[in-house]
């Protein structure tokens, strides 16, 4: 009976810490929520197990009516409404601590149904501040699933960037949102035809329509090196 129970328990510590590692809060991100709502959260693909992740930055205090800063004991995961079916949000830990980070896990995989649906997302959370309950809900932030008759394949993944082409574009996107980036497109022999500057963000379009038909390499570079690099045939 020991013997069962302890082993009961140690499944259910192992669980959590499986749940607990499955993302991992950003370095990069200082303040709120990242990305935010204008870079928005990554395309899914019919059919492609689909993983992304939230960032949220607790600060250490707020201002309540009528009451001043107050310092926030925690930010409590409640709920997220509006997910696929069969898609998950997992937070980290249950509780964030004020002025800490914390994650939260969203991951599925599409099916054929979800094809060219934008699923809208509401993330609930309870602030403690005083030990004052209080809830707070975040829109804007939503999940497009791409539809399969667009052809679009991934070319390959590197550093958190991936590479999709369809019928008439190339297109890039970034885990994480890029400042001053550059794109460059090569042909086979490594001449130059196309340098795109100045690209901030996290998902990027190249029009197929400039290219003839042949074997590209497509480079991805941020301060002066290459995050990233895909190759893609046109024919």
């Amino acid at each position: 009976m020991k013997r069962k129970l302890l082993l009961t328990i140690v499944s259910v510590i192992s669980g959590i810490i499986l749940v607990n590692a499955q993302c991992t809060p950003s370095a990069t991100c200082l303040k709120g929520i990242c990305p935010d709502t204008i870079a928005n959260l990554p395309i899914a693909h019919v059919s492609v197990p689909y993983s992304t992740y939230l960032t949220v930055v607790v600060p250490a205090d707020t201002t309540l009516p009528y009451v001043g800063s107050v310092a926030i004991d925690s930010l409590n995961y409640t709920s997220t409404t509006g997910l696929p079916t069969g898609f998950t949000a997992t937070p980290d830990k249950s509780g964030w601590k004020g002025n800490t980070k914390g994650c939260l896990l969203i991951s599925g995989t599409p099916t054929i149904a979800m094809q060219g649906v934008t699923y809208k997302l509401t993330i609930n959370v309870t602030a403690h501040a005083m030990s004052l309950p209080l809830s707070v809900t975040y829109k804007g932030y939503k999940i497009f699933v791409n539809d399969t008759t667009l052809g679009i394949k991934e070319i390959n993944a590197q550093n958190g960037v991936s590479f999709y082409y369809n019928f008439t574009d190339i297109k890039i996107h970034s885990n994480t949102v890029i400042n001053d980036a550059s794109i460059i497109v090569n042909d086979i022999t490594g001449r130059e035809l196309m340098h795109l500057s100045n690209l901030n963000g996290n998902d990027f379009t190249i029009n197929k329509g400039r290219l003839s038909n042949g074997i590209y390499i497509i480079s991805l570079i941020n301060n002066r090196k290459v995050i990233a690099r895909g190759k893609v045939i046109i024919g």
